[in-house]
């Protein structure tokens, strides 16, 4: 069974398999199906690595990540056939409980609003979120959080953005109170531009600012789509220029068409993405003059 890697896809899917009691394996990038298994690459951690699995079962129940194929039309269509099902469902079952009630102004959803006003856990208490809905009001569009809002109840969760909340793609986004903001809205920026689904990104070492900003990069691409792939290399040096070139040159040949890094080693990542017409995105500084074209 195959579906797309989408939050219905996925729960419907899921749902398949337990009553089954078949393993499942979510948001693939790649499939070879064989003798011994199936053979597959997965995204993981809202993009942040890719993971090698084989699945061996007797019912086969996958679903494939966003932009890992790429959509063309059948040389020879065919016709569809139409099986009508009836489910036998018990009454019990059509029973509702309203959790939550959200009141839309405008028409304007978290999804869909072209302006954001982000608060996170900094923002201090739930009344102290009246200034940021005046200014979403103000701008014409709403009010979303982190997941520390939401867990500390000042938010419902419908209000969540990134990877286990809502995706959003506003023209402008404004954060406040939350840890990586700049570095969150540059990730998210990056999400909306790639055209591959796959995004570079080069770090020195796994600490202090420059993992800050990594995983304030990650966290908002995965806000923006979850389905874009962040592929982090750290290459445990703040000055090897050269060891930064070639893991730009990896993720370049690995598809990716954005790159991003952080720490002075990165001039030599950024002849990389001018060499191969892949975008940069600069962190501390304005690095266009390294890669003007």
């Amino acid at each position: 069974m195959l579906a797309c890697g989408t939050e219905r896809g996925n729960e419907v899917v899921a749902q398949v398999a337990a009553r089954l009691d078949q393993p499942f394996v979510a948001n693939c990038r790649s499939i070879e199906p064989g003798a011994d298994g199936w053979s597959m690459t997965r995204v993981q951690w809202g993009g942040s690595l890719l993971e090698d699995v084989t699945l061996a079962a007797d019912v086969h129940l996958v679903t494939v990540a966003h932009h890992a194929v790429e959509g063309a039309p059948a040389d020879v269509p065919a016709a569809g056939t139409v099986s009508p099902f009836a489910p036998d469902l018990d009454e019990a079952l059509a029973r509702t409980v309203v959790v939550d009630r959200v009141v839309l102004t405008r028409g304007i959803t978290l999804s869909t609003a072209p302006v954001v006003v982000g608060g996170g856990r900094g923002v201090g208490s739930a009344e102290a979120f009246a200034p940021l809905e005046e200014l979403a009001a103000e701008l014409g569009g709403v009010v979303g959080c982190s997941r520390a809002v939401t867990n500390n109840g000042w938010r419902p969760h419908s209000d969540q953005v990134g990877q286990t909340g809502t995706r959003i793609a506003p023209e402008i986004y404004i954060a406040s109170g939350i840890s990586g903001a700049i570095q969150h809205w540059v990730g998210a920026m990056a999400a909306s531009m790639t055209s591959t689904g796959i995004i570079g990104v080069i770090g020195p070492i796994a600490v202090g600012d420059a993992k800050l900003y990594v995983d304030g990069f990650v966290a908002g691409a995965a806000a923006q789509d979850p389905g874009v792939s962040v592929n982090v290399n750290y290459i445990q040096s703040f000055s090897d220029v050269a060891l930064a070139a070639e893991a730009a040159q990896a993720h370049v040949a690995n598809g990716a068409d954005i790159l991003t890094g952080t720490a002075q080693m990165v001039v030599g990542a950024t002849g990389v993405a001018a060499e191969h017409g892949a975008k940069w995105f600069g962190t501390q500084s304005n690095q266009t003059a390294l890669g003007e074209d």
